[in-house]
């Protein structure tokens, strides 16, 4: 997504899990994943109203699909849907702030 829009060209026919990144455009991010949906499909969710509460994605990127889209959680243990081995990451920590 650019501009709170779905881009054009999306793929309509290949549905899958998929794990996303948006932005709101100013200081709040997100990061998601999707029951199986087409990327035309997930940008068309992404852009409709109160989709994720009241955060408004202005821009979305779509990470991957498929059996490695998914996600872990160190403190809690929780893995959604269920934890398999990939080979690429992306963490997320927090920052201390001094």
């Amino acid at each position: 997504m650019e501009n709170g829009s779905a881009v054009k060209g999306l793929n309509a026919q290949k549905s899958t899990y998929r794990t996303f990144i948006a932005t709101d455009g100013g200081r709040r991010w997100c990061i998601g994943v999707s029951s199986s949906l087409t990327l035309k499909e997930l940008a068309a969710w992404l852009a409709a109203p109160g989709a994720l509460g009241n955060f408004r994605v202005e821009t979305a990127l779509n990470l991957d699909g498929g059996s490695s889209s998914a996600f872990w959680c160190h403190e809690t243990g929780i893995s959604y849907p269920a934890f398999k081995q990939v080979r690429n990451y992306l963490g997320v920590a927090p920052v201390e702030r001094r």
